[in-house]
């Protein structure tokens, strides 16, 4: 079955990379009031917010196993989620012409906050999501369309570079009631909290509490939204300056409350994340001089081929041009590109072509600085698009020039390889003639 062939994979040492549907729903538990002491927090690895729901989990009346009686108490996340998901059961019986990310949508957009015990806020988005589901305001919001900009109906995310505090995004919602409803916007702050220390190990240590934040420029806004009508704002989110070099995760909400004459009232919520503090500069490769920095290496002896020094590769014999690399930090995508100098004409003139390597782009790189291992990739001559490099290439004029992404674009890194030659006239990996 496909679980013990995970289970082997795991017991010979394989690296798995797990993935799900682009849909799915992380949910925490709640305790009355707070959130359950056994649900785990975000972000994730990629800065995606995580978890994204909370609802009922804790001292749940539920099935046992028959010789336990058959029923009984249980408290957990896997009580939480079956809630999760008998409401959209819920949904998908009451619109059954949606889209999957729709049912999703309205249970995030109009969940209820949990408090914090600091007045005013409310708890970190990073430890509960967008907050308890609420099925009562979602049947109010039906009628309703939505969306916040590109990243339609989910969090807004944004990494906060040296001497920025704000960042902006828009908001667009659509009445498709009969009846008009005023609208009033206002917005909620969360706690802002870090975990981790700002030595680039990410060493993790207790959460703790900075709670000086607002939402600047978020005015009282105060309209009426016509059956049929569209409304569009623009908002700019100010965070104060956070103290210290340290990984600052600050958040809020902007609220949009909507009643109509019949008194029909609900609220759509829309939350956002920042990332301050060490968080803006955190580099994903390690420094230039470290050993754990990218290098080309002599892919038959795996020793590295330091400094300007250049190789000339045969591309036989297991004799590709290869580089190595580490990882500080998890990354979403990587991408590894060609680039060869080409002559323009008849004139003397070289030129930078760029193209992207076959297999050059890989997904879901784990962080492993503190591991043994070393990321390895050998070029073979081919193109991403099948293709070989052109046969009028100089010989001494190849170099690698490889990006690194984070989910969202929030941290970035790119390096180039000295330049290397490829023997001409030689099969590559992949019958190409190079």
């Amino acid at each position: 079955s496909a679980g013990d062939d995970f289970v082997k994979r795991l017991d010979e040492g394989q690296d798995i990379t797990l993935s799900s549907d682009e849909n799915l729903i992380a949910v925490v538990s709640t305790h009355p009031g707070t959130v359950s002491s056994f649900s785990s927090w975000g972000p994730s690895a990629y800065f995606t917010m995580k978890p994204d729901i909370t609802a009922p989990g804790s001292q749940i009346y539920s099935t046992l196993p028959l010789n336990m009686g058959g029923y009984g108490i249980q408290s957990g996340t896997s009580m939480a989620s079956p809630y999760v998901a008998g409401c959209l059961a819920l949904l998908r019986q009451l619109m059954p012409n949606r889209i999957i990310s729709d049912y999703g949508s309205y249970l995030r957009h109009t969940a209820n906050a949990l408090k914090s015990d600091k007045p005013g806020f409310i708890l970190p988005l990073v430890q509960q999501g967008v907050g308890l589901v609420d099925m009562s305001a979602v049947t109010n919001a039906l009628n309703f369309d939505f969306h916040d900009g590109p990243k339609a109906n989910w969090y807004r995310t944004a990494n906060l570079p040296d001497g920025k505090d704000f960042f902006t995004f828009n908001l667009t919602l659509t009445n498709r009631d009969e009846v008009a409803y005023n609208l009033k916007t206002t917005h909620e702050t969360a706690e802002q909290v870090t975990s981790f220390t700002p030595e680039r190990t990410q060493t993790s240590e207790p959460f703790r509490r900075y709670e000086k934040m607002d939402m600047a420029n978020i005015s009282a806004d105060q309209s009426t939204l016509e059956p049929g009508k569209e409304l569009r704002r623009n908002y700019r989110v100010s965070i104060d300056k956070l103290p210290g070099d340290e990984f600052w995760v600050a958040g809020g909400r902007v609220m949009v409350s909507l009643t109509n004459p019949q008194d029909k009232s609900f609220q759509l919520s829309f939350p956002f994340i920042g990332l301050k503090g060490a968080y803006r500069k955190f580099p994903i490769l390690p420094p230039v001089k470290d050993p754990y920095y990218p290098h080309l290496i002599d892919p038959l002896t795996e020793k590295p081929i330091t400094g300007n020094n250049t190789r000339t590769f045969s591309m036989e014999e297991g004799d590709f041009p290869t580089f190595r690399f580490r990882l500080q930090f998890s990354v979403w995508r990587a991408t590894v590109s060609i680039q060869y100098q080409k002559s323009e004409g008849n004139a003397d003139i070289l030129t930078w072509v760029t193209e992207v390597a076959a297999q050059g782009k890989s997904f879901n790189l784990r962080r492993n600085y503190e591991s043994d291992d070393f990321y390895t990739y050998s070029w073979n001559g081919l193109l991403y698009d099948g293709k070989c490099i052109p046969p009028d290439v100089k010989v001494s004029s190849y170099r690698f020039t490889t990006s690194w992404e984070s989910s969202d674009s929030l941290l970035k890194a790119v390096w180039t390889s000295p330049t290397f030659s490829i023997k001409k006239g030689v099969k590559g990996g992949a019958n190409c003639s190079v």
